[in-house]
């Protein structure tokens, strides 16, 4: 029975890699930033899951607007990572509290 709670937990842990907690961005304005934008500013940073694996971002590809609105902008594409997976990254900015704030998801392509 643990090794099954074990397995269950290691698929569920695989799909999503990673959820960063939002942070303060360096952007000016939701209505100015572009799909680039944020994926410029996502390229290079690092991100780990709960097992203490760690990937770097290399590069994002292929991204595309998924949502805008006055208060945010959502973006998708494919993702390379070091060590290599195949993967999809969501990248979000979104307007609280007069502030802009920056966030991404990295999810299995399969998820």
């Amino acid at each position: 029975m643990v090794f099954l709670v074990i397995v269950v937990f290691l698929i569920w842990d695989s799909k999503i890699l990673t959820i960063f907690d939002g942070s303060y961005s360096p952007f000016t304005s939701i209505e100015e930033t572009t799909c680039k934008d944020l994926q410029e500013y996502t390229i290079g940073r690092k991100m780990g899951n709960q097992l203490g694996n760690e990937w770097e971002i290399i590069d994002i590809r292929n991204s595309k607007e998924h949502k805008r609105t006055s208060s945010e902008l959502v973006c998708r594409g494919d993702l390379k990572l070091n060590p290599p997976t195949d993967n999809r990254v969501e990248m979000e900015l979104t307007s609280s509290d007069g502030k802009l704030w920056f966030d991404y998801r990295v999810f299995d392509s399969l998820f």
